[in-house]
């Protein structure tokens, strides 16, 4: 099967993220199988990936009384399986890929990697996901971020908020900025026949203003390098099996 890349299988299409790695449902009597218990307190067994391919297809914001809003995004695997995963809606491993998408060949199979990093000294230890195509040669290369720190194309900063006092960074207008950007400029590049997209174009929930979406705002750029000197081939990890 293809898809999902890690150290163990499964064929559950429901994926999530857990230390740095994707997180499959898996059976409980599975001898590959981890089993921990969440934050809600519940058993869950699982087994782990480094990977998801295929090709993105739909996206949508999932809002729940339970949990945090996350985002659900929807893959088709090259022999037509799909797949959903869900990540958290903000954070640095999700801007990561959110930085990136604006890139992202559609029309092309995609790669969406994901890391885990120890604590060190000045950091907590935290995952990390970055997205990669693959060029002319088929070798993978890591997509170049459209809203980066040098160029911020209008992306809003965090704004520093204090609550109960305590100092936080908030991000709900940058969140909403990228909301609108995804509606009307990424989600039309996807599949139309997707039920997640046709959703997304629809959203009804609270649109920030497009006054930062300049009519003159550069291109994304979506082509891949030509050579593998530009475009240095990522090892191969293991991928989700289906």
């Amino acid at each position: 099967m293809d898809g999902l890349n890690n150290t163990t299988g499964s064929k559950k299409n429901f994926v999530q993220t857990y230390m740095g790695k994707f997180a499959v449902k898996a059976d409980p009597n599975d001898p590959d199988a981890t089993t921990r218990t969440n934050k809600k307190g519940r058993v869950v067994h699982e087994k782990y990936y480094d990977t998801i391919t295929g090709y993105l297809i739909g996206w949508e914001k999932y809002e729940s009384k339970e949990y945090d809003d996350s985002w659900n995004l929807e893959f088709l695997s090259e022999k037509g399986t799909p797949i959903t995963l869900n990540i958290l809606y903000s954070g640095g491993a999700t801007m990561g890929v959110i930085r990136r998408l604006p890139n992202l060949d559609c029309s092309k199979i995609m790669r969406l990697k994901i890391y885990w990093f120890e604590a060190e000294a000045d950091k907590d230890a935290h995952a990390a996901m970055t997205v990669q195509q693959q060029n002319e040669q088929g070798a993978w290369y890591t997509l170049d971020k459209y809203w980066s720190k040098e160029e911020p194309k209008g992306l809003p900063d965090l704004e520093q908020k204090v609550i109960n006092n305590k100092t936080i960074w908030d991000s709900t207008v940058r969140m909403m900025y990228i909301e609108t950007y995804f509606k009307e400029r990424f989600f039309p590049r996807l599949a139309k026949d997707s039920s997640m997209v046709k959703e997304a174009l629809n959203y009804s929930g609270a649109q920030a203003s497009t006054d930062n979406l300049p009519d003159d705002e550069p291109e994304p750029n979506t082509a891949a390098p030509a050579s593998t000197n530009q475009a240095p081939e990522i090892p191969a990890t293991d991928d989700l099996p289906f």
